[in-house]
């Protein structure tokens, strides 16, 4: 199931990424630098749909993601484990090109695109037209 999760979650990630990364690229929601309709209301979305309900399910899988990299990477120490088990356990644990780590670097290419679109229309928490209540924005 987790490793269903983690490949689901880093292609989703990966698509939401995308299509933050063109809509600034291709025509900035605030271009102006300051709050518009359309950066309100990706705002609440932020605050309704990220904050509120994927933000803390991704901090859960990453959570229990960690115990089970730990645990994979012990059985890949494991003294006379067959070499294509160990290829196997790199490539859904290991340090570099594995799952895991495409999944923490898809939440993380997904939190800079958020990061980036917010803060393009002084809309980023801490920032002054912050509100982190949906339809309050």
């Amino acid at each position: 199931q987790l490793i269903t999760s983690l490949a689901s979650l880093r292609h989703s990630l990966d698509a939401a990424s995308e299509l933050l990364e063109q809509r600034q690229q291709r025509r900035p929601l605030c271009p102006l630098g300051q709050a518009t309709p359309r950066g309100r209301i990706l705002q609440n979305i932020f605050v309704k749909f990220y904050a509120g309900g994927l933000q803390p399910y991704l901090a859960a899988v990453d959570q229990r993601g960690q115990q089970w990299q730990a645990a994979l990477r012990q059985l890949q120490g494991i003294e006379g484990i067959p070499p294509a088990t160990g290829t196997y356990l790199a490539r859904l644990a290991g340090e570099r090109d594995s799952l895991w780590m495409d999944f923490r670097a898809a939440t993380a290419r997904h939190v800079k695109a958020w990061q980036a679109l917010l803060n393009s229309c002084g809309l980023a928490p801490g920032q002054a037209g912050w509100s982190g209540v949906p339809g309050d924005a």
